[in-house]
C-alpha cells in the first residue's frame, strides 16, 4: 500500500463509534514545503485550505483563557485574537442580511448603464447604506445589552470593554465616511473592506464572550450541538482541539504525518477544498494604498489597519501642490510679499472677456488667450500700491454672475464677497502659486464664453473621472488651463505643433490621458460619441437654461466644499502642521456639518442647507459654519460668539441672521487673505419665492 494513501487515512475507521476531538468525520492529506500533514475534523464534512504557516498556530494554544487575559492586546498582535474562530462564515442565502458584508464593489458598480462613466468620488447606493446602518444598529444594541447584562463575578474585564468600545467607535467612523464623505474610488473600496473587518470582529467578540468563553472554561460537553454560521478554527494543539470540540466549535486538527496507517477513527478521506471563488492574490484595480510593508504576522499589521481610517481625510488638500504656504519664505518683507502677490493675482485671477467683447476701460487687452506681446506690454506697467484694490481686466469675480442661466446669489453671501478688501496688502506672506487654481471650473468661465455649450458637454464627459483625480490630491487648474481642457477634442491627442496644441498636449500628459483612459485606469467614457447625460437625461445642443443653471450650481457647491476644507486647514488657529490624525478627523466632522450634502451635489426640489429660504432649516448649517470660522481669528466679531452656544436650537431668527452675516463676511475676507482670489460661495439653485 502506497504511503499517504486514502486507505492509510481510513485504516481504523469505525462508523459505529462516537467521534472524539482528534478523530475525523473527514480527513485530508496536504503536502506543504516538503512536509506532509493530516488534517482531521470531528464535526465538519469538508477540509478547507488551512492558513499558511502551521507553526504560528501553536501560539493559539491558550485560546480557552479569553481575550482579557492576553496582555499583548495593546500591540494588536495577530495572535492576540482568540475570538477569531467566532467570526461569521459567509452566508449561503443571498437574502441573508449578513450577505451584504460580502458585497464586493467593482468598477461596474460605479458606472452608469448608458455611458459607462466611473463615479470618481465614491459613494454607495442608499439601499446598501441603509442595510449597513441597520446592521450597525443591531450590533450596537447587542453591545449595549452585553455590557449591561454581563455583571457579577464573570463580568468582562476593563480591557475587554475597552476593546469592544474601540472596535465599535472605529466601525461607526468607517460607516460615516462611507455615507457622507468624498473619497477616491480605491479609498471607498478600502473603507468597505474595513467596515466588513470591523463588523465581523466586533460581532465575533460579543459571540465569544457571551457563548464560547463560558463553554471553554466549563467542563460541560457541547459537542453534540455544533455551532453553525461561524468559521471555526485550525489548530496544531491537541489540547486546543479538545477544548474547541467540547465547546461545539468547528475545528480542524493539523499534525505532521509519516504516511503510515492512522490509528484514529477517520470515516472518510477527502481532498482539500479550495474556496469558491478562489483567493485573489493580485492587486485590486485600481490598487489599494500601501499602509504597511512587513510580515503577515508583524505585530503592527492590525494597528496599521485599525488606525488607517483616522489618517484618511476628505482628500489630500488639492491646493497643496505647488503651495508655498507650507514653507513660507522667511526672508521676504511684507511689502515685497504683497508686491509679488499683486503680480500673481492680477495676471491669473481676473477672468478675460469673450472673443467679441471690447477691451476694458483700463486699456488692458482682453481675449481668450493674451498674446505674448500684450503680456510683455502689461508687465511694464507700474505695479499698483499694495493698499489699493486691484483693477480688473475682465469680470469682477467679487460680484455675482450676470447671466440668465446663472444660479441665484444668496444676498448675505453676495454682499460679503462684494465687501472684501481685495488689496494685495491683505494677502498672507508666501502666497505665490495656488491663488489661480480651481478644483472645479469656475462657473464664470462658461457664461462668458462663446464656446459655452462645448465647454459644458466636455465637462459632462470628464466630470466623473475628474472627481476621481480630486481624490488623489492632484487636481487643480488655472482658468486658462480649464478653458484649454474643456475645449479639447477628447477623442484624440493633439498632434500639430502650434502653441495651443502644445499646451493641450501638456494637459493630456498632466492627466496621463491615453486612449480614453485617465490616470489609475479610470475610463472617461466607454464611447465618447454617445450623448452625455445630466440628471439621467441626455444633454444636446442647445443646452436648456435650467440644465445650464443646475450644472453651474453644482460647480459652485463642489468648489465651495473643497475650498472650505482647504481654507480651514490653513486658517484654523487650532490646526498646526503637526496636528494628529484624530484632531484632523474631529475637525473634518465639524466641517462636514456645515454643508447639506457632502457628496456629489444632488438636485433637490427646493433650496437646502445654507441656501434654504427657511431660517429654521438654515440655522443648523449657519451655526456649525460659525463654529468653524470662529476659530480663524483671536478677535471674533461679537455676532460670531453666538456659535459658542451649546445648541443651534437656542438661536432666534435675529441671531441666525447676525451670525450668518458675520460668518460670510469673515469667510470671504479670510479666503482672499490666504488664496489671493475671490472665493466660490454657495448659491441657490431655485429662484427665491
Amino acid at each position: 500500500m502506497a504511503l499517504y494513501s486514502a486507505e492509510n487515512i481510513v485504516a481504523h475507521s469505525n462508523p459505529e463509534a462516537r467521534l472524539g476531538a482528534l478523530d475525523g468525520n473527514v480527513a485530508a492529506h496536504l503536502e506543504y514545503q516538503g512536509k506532509h500533514y493530516l488534517i482531521t475534523t470531528p464535526n465538519q464534512d469538508h477540509v478547507p485550505v488551512p492558513p499558511v504557516g502551521f507553526r504560528e498556530l501553536r501560539l493559539r494554544s491558550d485560546l480557552r483563557f479569553g481575550i482579557e487575559d492576553h496582555t499583548i492586546w495593546p500591540q494588536f498582535h495577530a495572535h492576540a485574537y482568540p475570538y477569531l474562530f467566532a467570526i461569521s462564515s459567509r452566508p449561503v442565502d443571498a437574502n441573508d442580511t449578513m450577505a451584504l458584508l460580502w458585497w464586493n464593489p467593482t468598477m461596474a458598480d460605479f458606472q452608469t448603464t448608458r455611458l459607462g462613466m466611473v463615479e470618481g468620488v465614491g459613494h454607495l447606493a442608499d439601499d446598501k447604506l441603509k442595510s449597513m446602518e441597520n446592521l450597525i444598529n443591531i450590533l450596537s444594541q447587542n453591545v449595549k445589552d452585553f455590557l449591561e447584562t454581563e455583571k457579577g463575578p464573570k463580568s468582562p474585564s476593563a480591557k475587554t470593554v475597552d476593546v469592544i468600545q474601540s472596535f465599535r467607535g472605529q466601525l461607526l467612523d468607517t460607516f460615516q465616511r462611507l455615507s457622507s464623505l468624498k473619497m477616491a474610488f480605491k479609498e471607498m473600496v478600502f473603507n468597505i473592506t474595513e467596515f466588513q473587518r470591523l463588523y465581523l470582529s466586533l460581532s465575533a467578540i460579543l459571540r465569544y464572550c457571551s457563548i464560547y468563553q463560558p463553554r471553554l472554561n466549563s467542563h460541560d460537553d457541547y459537542s453534540a450541538t455544533v455551532s453553525s454560521g461561524i468559521i471555526g478554527a485550525f489548530t496544531t494543539s491537541a489540547e486546543v482541539a479538545q477544548h474547541l470540540f467540547r465547546a461545539g466549535v468547528p475545528v480542524w486538527f493539523v499534525q505532521e504525518w509519516d504516511g503510515r496507517p492512522v490509528r484514529r477513527n477517520i470515516r472518510w478521506a477527502v481532498p482539500v477544498t479550495m474556496p469558491s471563488p478562489p483567493f485573489r492574490f493580485n492587486d485590486h484595480n485600481p490598487p489599494f494604498p500601501t499602509i504597511l510593508k512587513g510580515s503577515m504576522v508583524d505585530k503592527n499589521r492590525y494597528e496599521a489597519i485599525c488606525t488607517y481610517s483616522l489618517q484618511r481625510l476628505l482628500s489630500p488638500d488639492p491646493f497643496v501642490r505647488g503651495d508655498s504656504m507650507q514653507n513660507p519664505p522667511s526672508t521676504l518683507s511684507p511689502l515685497v510679499s504683497a508686491s509679488a502677490a499683486t503680480t500673481m493675482w492680477t495676471s491669473s485671477t481676473a477672468l478675460v472677456l469673450p472673443h467679441n467683447s471690447s477691451s476694458s476701460s483700463s486699456g488692458v487687452q482682453s481675449s481668450t488667450m493674451q498674446s505674448s506681446s500684450a503680456y510683455s506690454k502689461w508687465k511694464k506697467k507700474p505695479k499698483p500700491s499694495p493698499t489699493e484694490k486691484v483693477q480688473f481686466a475682465g469680470r469682477n469675480k467679487f460680484l455675482p454672475l450676470e447671466d440668465p442661466c446663472a444660479p441665484y446669489p444668496i444676498p448675505v453671501w453676495a454682499k460679503a464677497l462684494a465687501d472684501v478688501d481685495y488689496s494685495p496688502a491683505r494677502i498672507r506672506e508666501g502666497i505665490t502659486k495656488n491663488g489661480d487654481q480651481y478644483v472645479f471650473p469656475d462657473p464664470g468661465l462658461f457664461v462668458q464664453s462663446v464656446h459655452r455649450d462645448r465647454y459644458l458637454l466636455n465637462w459632462l464627459q470628464i466630470r466623473y473621472a475628474w472627481r476621481y483625480l480630486v481624490g488623489t490630491g492632484d487636481s487643480t487648474l488655472s482658468p486658462k488651463d480649464w478653458r484649454q481642457l474643456l475645449f479639447l477634442d477628447l477623442s484624440q491627442q493633439p498632434t500639430t505643433n502650434t502653441p495651443k496644441d502644445r499646451h493641450r498636449r501638456e494637459l493630456f500628459d498632466r492627466l496621463a490621458y491615453r486612449n480614453n483612459i485617465m490616470r489609475n485606469g479610470v475610463r472617461v467614457a466607454q464611447n465618447l460619441t454617445l450623448t452625455p447625460e445630466w440628471n439621467k437625461s441626455p444633454v444636446t445642443v442647445p443646452i436648456p437654461d435650467n440644465v445650464v443653471r443646475e450644472i453651474l450650481w453644482s460647480l459652485y457647491e463642489e468648489n465651495f466644499t473643497y475650498e472650505l476644507m482647504s481654507l480651514d486647514r490653513r486658517a484654523c488657529l487650532d490646526l498646526q502642521p503637526t496636528a494628529t490624525p484624530s484632531v484632523l478627523q474631529e475637525r473634518e466632522h465639524l466641517v462636514r456639518k456645515c454643508i447639506s450634502n457632502f457628496q456629489i451635489p444632488q438636485i433637490t426640489p427646493q433650496n437646502v442647507g445654507l441656501a434654504s429660504e427657511d431660517w429654521q432649516e438654515r440655522r443648523e448649517y449657519v451655526y456649525y459654519l460659525g463654529k468653524v470660522v470662529r476659530s480663524w481669528t483671536s478677535e471674533p466679531d461679537a455676532a460670531l460668539l453666538l456659535s459658542d452656544r451649546k445648541r443651534p436650537e437656542s438661536l432666534s431668527k435675529g441671531h441666525v441672521e447676525m451670525l450668518e452675516e458675520a460668518t460670510a463676511k469673515l469667510y470671504c475676507q479670510t479666503f482672499w487673505n490666504h488664496f489671493g482670489r475671490a472665493a466660490q460661495i454657495p448659491h441657490r439653485l431655485h429662484k427665491p419665492q
